[in-house]
């Protein structure tokens, strides 16, 4: 957990202790795994990074600008996350949910 938080400490500006609530909060809800190997423990994610991405954005405009309406692939254009893979993943995940 230690490296995790120092990984992140100088983005987040966060204590040891919100990095854990946080982590295990993420655990809680689905969204990453832990595997102890060697004492040490290792978090995984158990979501893919597109679908996650993609559900937080349609989320986002329907809870707080509610908008009823498709995502826009716009909306991931320039992004310096996703690769050209992830935003086939991404357009493809959009479109499967304007069509349901």
């Amino acid at each position: 957990m230690r490296a995790l938080h120092e990984a992140c400490a100088s983005q987040l500006d966060w204590s040891l202790s919100s990095s854990r609530t946080t982590v295990q909060r993420m655990i809680d809800k689905g969204l990453l795994t832990m595997e102890r190997r060697e004492g040490v423990a290792h978090f995984i994610p158990a979501v893919e990074k597109a679908r996650t991405l993609a559900r937080l954005t349609q989320d986002f405009l329907a809870r707080v600008l509610e908008l009823d309406r498709p995502v826009s692939m716009s909306a991931f254009t320039g992004s310096q996350i996703l690769d050209e893979e992830e935003l086939e993943r991404v357009r493809k995940l959009l479109e499967e949910d304007s069509e349901s």
